[in-house]
């Protein structure tokens, strides 16, 4: 993987607090990780480890573990949370060859 598109930035969520999660519903996808740029929406995922072995079913989501209370109009507290939501992201894969090796001369 070597870059995350946000398609749509979504709303409601904490800055420098949220994640995103990298699934390969395939499964031999492994190793990705990505920081998230935020204020309110998704402005920009960073990769920090593209991983190896992800299919073309890989999917990226945001994820809020936080979120913010939820106020009243005279600034009271309401018993519960927003959480961000709404954002879509899109994995972006190399299509460049890369080389292998072959210990075999013939």
């Amino acid at each position: 993987m070597t870059n995350i598109s946000v398609d749509r930035p979504g709303q409601g969520y904490t800055s420098g607090i949220d994640t995103v999660q990298i699934v390969d519903v395939s499964g031999p996808g492994e190793g990705a990780y990505a920081d998230v740029v935020s204020d309110r929406s998704v402005a920009v995922v960073n990769i920090t480890n593209g991983g190896i072995g992800y299919s073309l079913e890989t999917t990226v989501d945001a994820f809020d573990p936080t979120g913010f209370p939820i106020w009243d109009l005279g600034g009271t507290v309401i018993e519960g949370y927003s959480y961000g939501n709404g954002t879509i992201l899109r994995p972006i894969f190399s299509s460049e060859f890369q080389p292998g090796y072959c210990a075999d001369p013939a």
